[in-house]
């Protein structure tokens, strides 16, 4: 359970998040960030302590056909399976993370992936300079736990050449366009994925992270209530906050 202190921060009383560890990026400031929503994040270096955890995050920059070898190397593909398509345990895959679960990548060779949500990661489609790098707009198509009026039309911090390309375009909870429309949420039942990284995405991405791990829960406001404007004010103007990049301009 969710509950507001009385300087508009929140506590909660067990929410332990999993932050999967591939070796591929910086968890500090992904895990900061659950910090400051008041929940407990937990690194795993490996499988050992995700059936503990409430919520899962699996980060990730570099190649898919990386991603995918460190995801196995360190044992974690079975167990992830067993608690996301098992146990229904809530995912967000941010970036490379969430690429990782499409059928297969096709990054510097053609890689087999998790295969959670059926589809392709392929090169970006688009006349524009490569990588994607900068803030850009998100359109929510579809209903998710992550949607919310707040957030709907926000601006998110990209760094990525490949995107995810669904077989079912039910699957594709959000687009944004980049010389062409790409996928930049997904979800599957329990399975969520972002292209953008929400840690680096200031008030917009603190929304949508307060979002994954709060909607499902009995709490006192998940939406955009004043509850939760305090707690991001808060997170935000913490001497610890989260800092992401400056607004960049345009390629």
């Amino acid at each position: 359970m969710v509950r507001a202190t009385d300087d508009g921060r929140t506590g909660t009383t067990s929410l332990r998040v999993g932050v999967v560890d591939s070796g591929l990026c910086n968890l500090g400031s992904v895990m900061h960030a659950v910090r400051c929503l008041g929940a407990e994040p937990v690194r795993l270096e490996g499988p050992a302590g995700i059936a503990a955890c409430d919520k899962l995050l699996l980060p990730g920059v570099g190649t898919f056909g990386q991603g995918m070898e460190n995801l196995g190397r360190r044992g974690f593909v079975g167990p992830l399976e067993e608690a996301v398509l098992g146990r229904g345990t809530a995912i967000l895959g941010i970036c490379l993370g969430m690429q990782l679960f499409a059928s297969l990548g096709t990054e510097k060779g053609t890689f087999p992936g998790l295969g959670w949500i059926p589809g392709r990661v392929e090169r970006l489609r688009t006349d524009l300079r490569l990588p994607h790098m900068g803030w850009n707009e998100v359109r929510f198509r579809a209903e998710t736990p992550l949607r919310q009026e707040a957030i709907d039309g926000a601006d998110f911090y990209f760094v990525h050449s490949y995107a995810f390309g669904c077989d079912d375009p039910g699957h594709m909870a959000a687009t944004t366009v980049y010389g062409a429309a790409f996928a930049s949420v997904v979800r599957r039942d329990n399975i969520h994925g972002v292209q953008f990284h929400p840690e680096k995405s200031h008030r917009a991405g603190l929304h949508l992270l307060h979002r994954f791990l709060y909607a499902d829960r009995d709490s006192v406001d998940v939406g955009s209530g004043p509850v939760v404007e305090q707690v991001l004010t808060n997170a935000l103007s913490d001497d610890r906050k989260v800092h992401g990049p400056r607004r960049l301009p345009g390629p």
